[in-house]
């Protein structure tokens, strides 16, 4: 979950840390004076480095701050490739807050990396071969000594990172995909009330940032190079390499970009691509949710504090709700949580005793809805409230447009059929128009509304046709029934100068 970290702790003494025979600080020296040069005193531990700098406005004044990686420090300095659920991430706050007098609700967050590690049917490389860009703006190489690496969009307050995991981490795995947002600037998670090291303990707080991470994966243009280029005629292959071109993107409009993108998704579903994307944005929902409700690795030998147990035992994740004891966090009592800042009680957790062969997930956000009904295939409404309803409108949403998509392009193949059929001969339509689809004109004759103006036209909602062989009839609508009268007309226009 959360990672990397910058921290400021401004209400600290240079003594706190001095004192603390766990950091060891390096100072800078003027060799010839022996003078402590005023540049920060660093000390590194376990994957963090805790520096104490001399204020450059307050004579005599410094500030502490704390950056690295959390996860990292967990393992005793070890690797991050593994899991890093909420429960070890409250874990290594309670030591912090144990051996180096943090004060959560007064430690400000400057910096935070958050993503999680997903494991894909395929080579993570492949997959990243098929990160075309984001909408606008191009992705570039993690590390230009490591092309193969990974990709970054780079922003202004913010950084979108995918990239391989086991690659980076020198693990023997090749399909480990790391995706991952770096927040450089706080003012970008202002909406979800993140500000202190308390708000990072609160799973109401956290979870939702899931919703920042999608976000960024879906809008990403992306294509997996499924379709042999050989199978396409000459025109589709020039409209799939305007497609995977980062550049046409970028330099398109808004509204441009929106048609582009439509069009782009009709040709991938016409020539039988996958859903390598779909597929792995679900497994990002689900592995974040799992990760919120999963209890931290190995009990009280979890690595990192093995030597602090009772830091330990002071957070824990019970499955109905998230508590903060006193000791680490100190707050006003409240009727509902046993302390201010200590999260309110919330449905999340539940199902956690659940087995995991027996756990249901949401079709849509993959959050774990054991604990609901069985047979319940989304989040509960009563329990979530708005984000349930959306997670049921978002799945049958998408079901409504395939179906749309399907019956438009099953009526444009009808239509070409039918006026490959149409020779000018008179045939009966009825044409239907206004926002009530009210048949308002019963033709006997095709030719008796082709000098409609263009006004006339394009309030046309729906044309039945009679079919060339059998009975019955061809329904157009839409696009398809202003395209035949627009057809019909340049047909009569064609056979009054006598072509």
């Amino acid at each position: 979950m959360i990672d990397g970290i910058k921290l400021d702790c401004l209400y600290l003494d240079p003594a706190d840390w001095k004192g603390n025979e766990r950091l060891q600080f390096v100072a800078s020296v003027d060799l010839r004076t022996g003078e402590i040069l005023p540049v920060p005193e660093t000390a590194t531990l376990d994957g963090l480095t805790f520096k104490i700098t001399p204020s450059k406005t307050d004579p005599g004044g410094y500030y502490h701050s704390i950056e690295g990686s959390l996860h990292r420090f967990a393992n005793g300095g070890g690797s991050n490739a593994e899991d890093f659920p909420f429960a070890s991430l409250a874990a290594v706050v309670a030591h912090l807050v144990e051996c180096f007098q943090i004060i959560p609700e007064k430690t400000r967050v400057k910096n935070l990396e958050f993503g999680v590690n997903i494991t894909l049917p395929d080579l993570a490389e492949k997959f990243l071969k098929g990160v075309i860009s984001m909408p606008d703006k191009k992705f570039v190489r993690l590390d230009v000594d490591r092309p193969k690496l990974g990709w970054i969009c780079k922003r202004s307050e913010y950084g979108f990172k995918l990239y391989d995991k086991g690659k980076q981490s020198g693990k023997p795995v090749d399909n480990l995909l790391r995706v991952e947002l770096t927040v450089k600037k706080m003012r970008y998670l202002s909406r979800y009330q993140i500000s202190t090291l308390a708000d990072l303990v609160n799973p109401a707080k956290v979870g939702p940032l899931i919703d920042l991470i999608t976000n960024q994966f879906s809008e990403m243009i992306f294509y997996d190079g499924v379709i042999d280029p050989k199978t396409l005629t000459p025109r589709d292959r020039h409209r799939l390499e305007r497609f995977t071109n980062p550049r046409r993107w970028v330099e398109m409009s808004r509204q441009a970009r929106y048609k582009f993108r439509q069009s782009m998704d009709r040709f991938l579903i016409q020539h039988g691509a996958t859903d390598t994307k779909t597929n792995a944005l679900l497994s990002i929902q689900k592995k974040w949710q799992e990760l919120l409700n999963m209890q931290r690795f190995g009990g009280d030998d979890f690595t990192g504090v093995k030597d602090q147990r009772a830091a330990l035992q002071r957070v824990t994740i019970s499955p109905l709700e998230c508590q903060v004891k006193p000791s680490p966090f100190k707050g006003e009592k409240t009727s509902k949580n046993k302390f201010a800042g200590s999260p309110p009680e919330t449905p999340l957790q539940e199902g956690a005793n659940t087995p995991q062969n027996e756990r249901t997930f949401c079709q849509e956000c993959g959050r774990d809805i054991s604990h609901q009904n069985k047979g319940s295939r989304f989040c509960s409404e009563k329990l979530y409230g708005k984000q349930g309803k959306r997670c049921r409108n978002r799945y049958h949403g998408r079901r409504r447009t395939t179906r749309k998509r399907a019956a438009r392009e099953r009526e444009a193949e009808a239509l070409t059929v039918w006026l490959l059929e149409f020779h000018g001969q008179p045939v009966r339509l009825v044409v239907y128009c206004g926002l009530h689809d009210v048949p308002q004109i019963l033709a006997a004759d095709w030719s008796e509304f082709i000098t409609w103006d263009h006004r006339s036209r394009s309030q046309v909602t729906r044309i039945d046709a009679p079919r060339w062989s059998g009975d019955g009839i061809e329904v157009f609508t839409g696009m398809r029934a202003k395209r035949l009268i627009i057809i019909l007309k340049s047909v009569d226009y064609e056979r009054s100068i006598g072509k």
